[in-house]
């Protein structure tokens, strides 16, 4: 079980580097495509304009499989969040006669 539960923690790490690393590659990659003078200057020549764009045009591919594996390793989404507010958090939602009271939450401080 915990043999299971590291090797897992393991792949969302690599997962989440990866697409890091991925999302900087892209960004530098668009930079290489519009503002090519100032990206070639700082990488010292080695990403041309037309090295960027055949990079920059080949990553969609490993991002949108990062990406899916990033969410897919989630949980459940927005209820898996530890900032999520839960039932016991959330106080005031009485809706009587009308009134259209917002709840009060108290991670917010209030509101």
């Amino acid at each position: 079980m915990i043999n299971n539960a590291l090797k897992s923690h393991i792949a969302k790490a690599i997962v989440h580097w990866s697409l890091l690393a991925l999302v900087v590659l892209y960004f530098v990659t668009g930079l290489g495509i519009t503002q090519y003078r100032a990206v070639e200057a700082f990488t010292f020549g080695l990403l041309t304009k037309t090295l960027s764009f055949k990079v920059h045009n080949n990553l969609w591919f490993p991002f949108l499989v990062l990406l899916v594996l990033h969410i897919r390793g989630k949980g459940n989404g927005i209820a898996s969040s530890p900032t999520a507010p839960r039932n016991d958090r959330v106080k005031g939602l009485a809706m009587t006669d009308g009134d259209c009271r917002l709840p009060t939450i108290d991670w917010l401080g209030g509101w």
